[in-house]
């Protein structure tokens, strides 16, 4: 159910950096990003799509991993197409 997908876009989103690093050899702080924010891009409206994905301050550092993927983010909330 879309539920279940929206708690796993907020619970990725709030996964702190020091459970990243402790765990890189599971998951990598990439993976989390891309899952996080196409989970969050299928599950939440912009405005949280914002708060807890582009500006969250837990995920926002670890979206910057990925470049063109945060951009996307950014022109979807911003309805830039």
């Amino acid at each position: 159910s879309d539920s279940r997908y929206e708690d796993a876009a907020r619970k990725l989103c709030s996964v702190s950096a020091e459970l990243t690093t402790q765990f890189n050899t599971v998951v990598s702080a990439e993976d989390i990003a891309l899952y996080g924010a196409l989970l969050g891009l299928a599950t939440l409206d912009r405005s949280e799509l914002r708060s807890l994905v582009l500006d969250g301050h837990d995920f926002k550092g670890r979206l910057e991993l990925i470049p063109p993927l945060r951009d996307a983010l950014r022109h979807y909330v911003r309805a830039e197409y």
